[in-house]
């Protein structure tokens, strides 16, 4: 069963997920890039894509249980809101400035 969810997920995602790898390099690659360069770039998104999701699973495997996790959410959600705003404006500053 896990076989089978696992197809499942990847092949619904794929439609969402394929995109953003393809836009990537599509840009990279007019900008004059070469492939070879463009490939840290897909293993970065891939790591900070996977990376909260090993996280929680090594979280839940060493014994915290998931109403933990829920409790802390809800008491740094304005903290996590915070931050995305940060770095939302930040990125939008780069671009702006020519930094990216």
């Amino acid at each position: 069963s896990a076989f089978v969810l696992g197809v499942s997920v990847a092949l619904l995602e794929a439609p969402c997920s394929i995109p953003i790898y393809l836009a990537v390099i599509e840009v990279l690659k007019a900008e004059g890039t070469a492939l070879a360069s463009v490939i840290p770039y897909i293993l970065i998104y891939n790591i900070m894509f996977i990376l909260p999701l090993l996280v929680l699973a090594i979280a839940v495997y060493l014994g915290y249980k998931a109403h933990y996790f829920e409790h802390w959410s809800l008491k740094a959600k304005k903290y996590m809101k915070l931050s995305i705003g940060i770095i939302l404006l930040l990125l939008a500053l780069a671009l702006l400035l020519g930094w990216l």
